[in-house]
C-alpha cells in the first residue's frame, strides 16, 4: 500500500509539474500573439508610409520578405494557442494514509 501512495504522490507531483509547464508555454504563447499584432499593426503603417513614398523594387522584394516573415509568426502563435490552452484547476485528490 505504501508503494500505491508514494506512486500516487510521484504522479501529482508531476502532473502539478506539467500544468506549471503548460501554464508557461500559455503565457508564451501569449505574448508571441500580442507580439505578432503589434508587429502586424507596425508593418501596416510602415507598408502604408512606403507606398506613399514609392518603393525600389529591392525595398518592395525585401517588404514582401518581412510581411511573410510577419504572418508566418502569427500563424505559428496561432497554432500553439490552439494545441496548448490555459490549463483546468488541478482536482484536489485525498490520500488516505
Amino acid at each position: 500500500m505504501a508503494k500505491i501512495d508514494d506512486q500516487t504522490k510521484q504522479l501529482q507531483s508531476d502532473l502539478a509539474a506539467t500544468q506549471a509547464d503548460i501554464q508557461t508555454i500559455s503565457a508564451g504563447v501569449g505574448q508571441l500573439q500580442t507580439q505578432a499584432a503589434a508587429n502586424a499593426a507596425a508593418i501596416a503603417a510602415l507598408q502604408q508610409q512606403l507606398a506613399d513614398a514609392g518603393l525600389s523594387s529591392d525595398q518592395q522584394a525585401a517588404l514582401d520578405a518581412t510581411v511573410a516573415s510577419a504572418d508566418a509568426l502569427k500563424s505559428t502563435a496561432d497554432s500553439l494557442a490552439t494545441q496548448f490552452p490555459p490549463p483546468a484547476p488541478a482536482p484536489q485528490a485525498q490520500i488516505k494514509s
